[in-house]
Parts: C-alpha cells; sequence; structure tokens
C-alpha cells in the first residue's frame, strides 16, 4: 500500500524484498585485542565479520586494526586503548572477551567509565596516543596543551573565588556543583566572566569536570586497582587443568576465551576475584620454579584483597 501511494508507482509489483542481509561471522574471542587473530600470525578482522553491527562500528575496529598492521611492520608496540579510554576500547574489549551471541552495537551503557569518555575531553584522553605515532601536527597539540592548562587553571581558580546565594557566601566551585547552575548563573552570580575567551566545549569541560568530580575520582580509583592485573601476562600455551582451586566452570570459561592478562581475564563473566587471586599465585609460582628449576606440584591457596 505505502508503494502504490507514490506518484508513478501505483502499479508497481515487489517481486523480492530487496533488502535482506545475511553473513558470516568468526568467534571474536578467537581475536587478540589488536585485532589480529590468535591462531594465524598476521591476519587482522575487523568489522562485520567480528559479529558487529553498524558502520561505526566497522569503522572503529577498521582503524584499530589498521594502526596495528602498521606499528606490527614497523616492530612497535600495539595500540590498545583502555575501556577508560575510548569508546573503541570498549566495544574491542567487549567483542574479544565476552564473545557475541547476537550483532553487536556500541551503546553509550556498555561503558562504565562513561563520564570520562566525553567529547571535551577527547584531547586529554588520546593526544599522546598520536603525537607518539606521529599522527598529531606539533603545533596543534601544544595550542591545545596551553588551553588545557587554562581550564585546568580556571577550575582551580574556582574554589578561590566567592559569591552569594540565597544571602549566603559559597565558592565559585561550591556553587556550580549545583544542580541548578550552570556556568552562566555562577558568573551571573559572580558579576563577571570567570573565563572571558572560551569555546562550547570550553564550558563543557569546565562543568563535566567539576559536577561530576565525585563520581570521576571514584571511577579513575576502580581504573588504578586493576592496573597492575593489566601488567600481569597469562602465557597463550598455560593448562588452565594444572590450576586446583579454580572451579570447573572458570576453568571452560577460561580455555574458551584465552585472555592474555589477568584483567582480561576478570573481564569474562562469571570469573570472580577468588579466581583470579589463585590464578596469581599460580602464575607468581609458575615463574619463580621456572627461575629456580624446582619441579614440586603448584597447589594456590589464598584470597585477593583490594579487587
Amino acid at each position: 500500500l505505502i508503494l502504490k501511494a507514490i506518484p508513478g508507482l501505483d502499479q508497481a509489483r515487489i517481486m523480492r524484498p530487496a533488502y535482506a542481509i545475511e553473513y558470516d561471522a568468526i568467534q571474536a574471542t578467537q581475536l587478540h585485542h589488536t585485532l589480529e587473530t590468535k591462531i594465524i600470525e598476521n591476519l587482522y578482522f575487523a568489522g562485520q565479520v567480528n559479529g558487529t553491527s553498524g558502520y561505526e562500528e566497522a569503522a572503529a575496529q577498521g582503524m584499530i586494526a589498521g594502526i596495528n598492521v602498521a606499528l606490527k611492520l614497523h616492530e612497535k608496540e600495539s595500540f590498545i586503548p583502555k575501556r577508560h579510554e575510548a569508546y573503541a576500547g570498549v566495544l574491542i574489549d567487549d567483542i574479544v572477551t565476552r564473545g557475541v551471541d547476537e550483532p553487536y552495537r556500541l551503546f553509550t551503557s556498555r561503558a562504565e567509565h562513561r563520564l570520562q569518555l566525553r567529547e571535551d575531553n577527547a584531547f586529554e584522553r588520546l593526544s599522546h596516543y598520536a603525537v607518539k605515532m606521529g599522527l598529531l601536527d606539533e603545533s596543534f597539540y601544544k595550542k591545545e596543551e596551553r588551553r588545557l592548562t587554562k581550564l585546568h587553571n580556571t577550575i582551580s581558580k574556582l574554589n578561590n573565588q566567592r559569591a552569594k546565594f540565597k544571602e549566603r557566601s559559597y565558592s565559585l566551585l561550591h556553587l556550580l556543583k549545583m544542580p541548578e547552575h550552570d556556568l552562566e548563573k555562577v558568573e551571573e552570580l559572580y558579576g563577571e566572566k570567570i573565563l572571558k575567551k572560551r569555546s562550547l566545549l570550553d564550558i563543557s569541560y569546565i562543568e563535566a569536570s567539576v559536577k561530576y568530580e565525585g563520581y570521576i575520582k571514584i571511577q579513575k580509583q576502580h581504573v588504578e586497582r586493576f592496573k597492575n592485573l593489566s601488567k600481569i601476562k597469562i602465557p597463550m600455551d598455560i593448562d588452565y587443568d594444572e590450576i586446583d582451586g579454580i572451579s570447573h566452570e572458570a576453568r571452560q570459561k577460561l580455555i574458551r576465551y584465552r585472555p592474555a592478562t589477568l584483567a582480561e581475564a576478570l573481564d569474562i563473566p562469571g570469573i570472580t576475584p577468588a579466581t583470579i587471586n589463585t590464578m596469581s599465585i599460580y602464575l607468581t609460582l609458575s615463574q619463580r620454579k621456572r627461575n629456580t628449576g624446582m619441579k614440586e606440584k603448584i597447589n594456590p591457596q589464598g584470597e585477593m584483597d583490594n579487587v
């Protein structure tokens, strides 16, 4: 009926629907975070073949895979954005460590550190990678660094300047944290512009940094807590059957996903901090065994703190 309502198509007949997409997908858990396959070296996959849906997801993967191909050709360190650094990092970590049961779309709700993944702080999060890879003009980088320093200094000054609100004196920082106030309202209470030359991006950065300060601090503490786990590598040839003290379910998942670090292992659904603690002890004792030549059976015990 819709088709016949279009002028000139009233006699048209639909013989076969033209838009129907079917595609094969690999198991994304067979990929490293660089998007290189674990089975075939130097083979990279990006896009719908990894089980994702959408042009943006495919473009992000293509960019990360392409960068890592170039870096590997030049024998340089891989580029793997973290979950708290970029949405591309969230996307790749999700599909590589958790797998894909249905076409994957990247929603903001998937990012546990989304308060840090804002448009206004993209330079602060990612520019050091761009500089390291020679992708950012030095003059532009220095200009943006000066702008960022100015914004940080402005936020610091807010704590030393005061204004009245409802007959009480508050620091401008305190006033800006109030839900009912934006930067413009705080400047109105203060009686003058706090930052004279500024863009909408500058205003967004200041307001977000101040209003979400407490939440962002908690998220950063969470990130720091797991940095040490990211440093502990898991050998690709590890025999999980040798590790006493982990459940059969956890063992199966570890064998299936083959995480590269303890942080990746903890990100697997169903893997508990206790399992990570057991693996940490096992890896430590295994390294000691290799260093000393001991051959006793390793039987890790204990509990993991601060996870």
